[in-house]
């Protein structure tokens, strides 16, 4: 009875053992995996943070270029700073950023998106900030910070502005990043109708695919989106052998963060840059649903 007891403890020893060793190495696994996806994900937030802040890189630059924004710079005169107000207004507004500004070679803020606010940045002295010290040197001026006058944080990209072949003064854009989608920028996102239909959007070149069994797709014929804005000349995807895809709605935006189908079929698309929800009825028409005054729904 002694050396039966033994042998169950033995084995109950035994079995704790490979217990907790499986235990720990699945543990250690699902560690491993873990940091490969956190790597994977802070590898595509990086990518799209850098595509985002180069594409208002390019905007700053064009903003400098403007005839309106030099001669403001260059003469001060009031009827130029007043259209070089209107100008940035405008462009800030398409743009979505927080704020655009003009800085004159002494650091004087001449004109700004927000000339008309309490909270205006035109008047205020930059001499002394980096990404203003770096655009008079002829560099592209990059820096975050904390405003000086709005005390709001904000990530500022800065160009020189020629005029006659020397520098008269920088053009700056402040973006507010609070917005950015963060890990999610490139996560596909995907719905299934009641029919096995698969809806998925790809980031961050934003487009809704329509994925069906070639049986239901040759059954049903169901149309696509009736959409001006579809790019032309865009390369199928591959699908698994038995699938059927197809650019079902393309709604000329760089980033589609949510899909929803409601009881009668409607898609609804929840898009970025420009803040807009589109509604996709089964036969194909597209509408806006919703605008935002933000420039990111999701």
């Amino acid at each position: 009875m002694t050396r039966r007891l033994l042998v169950v403890l033995a084995l109950a020893a035994a079995l704790i053992a490979v217990c907790a060793a499986t235990w720990r190495l699945a543990w250690l696994r699902g560690i491993d995996a873990l940091q490969q996806q956190a790597a994977v994900r802070a590898d595509r937030t990086v990518i799209a943070l850098g595509d985002t802040l180069e594409r208002y890189e390019s905007l700053s630059y064009l903003l400098a270029s403007h005839p309106v924004v030099g001669e403001a710079l260059e003469t001060g005169a009031s009827d130029a700073i007043a259209r070089a107000n209107r100008y940035l207004t405008d462009a800030n507004a398409h743009a979505h950023a927080d704020v655009t500004y003009i800085i004159r070679a002494d650091g004087l803020c001449l004109s700004a998106s927000n000339w008309d606010r309490p909270d205006s940045f035109a008047g205020s002295q930059y001499r002394f900030r980096p990404y203003f010290v770096d655009a008079m040197g002829g560099r592209v001026g990059r820096f975050f910070g904390i405003g000086t006058v709005s005390h709001v944080p904000g990530y500022y990209i800065s160009q020189p502005v020629y005029r006659g072949g020397r520098i008269v003064g920088a053009a700056v854009l402040k973006l507010n990043l609070e917005w950015f989608p963060g890990t999610d920028a490139n996560e596909p996102v995907f719905v299934v109708d009641k029919h096995g239909v698969i809806y998925a959007a790809t980031n961050p070149d934003g487009k809704v695919y329509r994925l069906e069994r070639n049986s239901s797709a040759e059954a049903s014929q169901s149309p696509s989106p009736k959409n001006q804005g579809q790019r032309a000349g865009s390369q199928e995807p591959t699908t698994e052998a038995g699938w059927k895809s197809s650019v079902y709605f393309d709604p000329g935006t760089k980033y589609i963060w949510a899909l929803a189908l409601d009881d009668a079929g409607n898609l609804f698309v929840a898009t970025g840059d420009h803040g807009e929800i589109f509604r996709i009825t089964p036969s194909g028409e597209h509408s806006v649903f919703f605008k935002s005054d933000e420039p990111h729904i999701r």
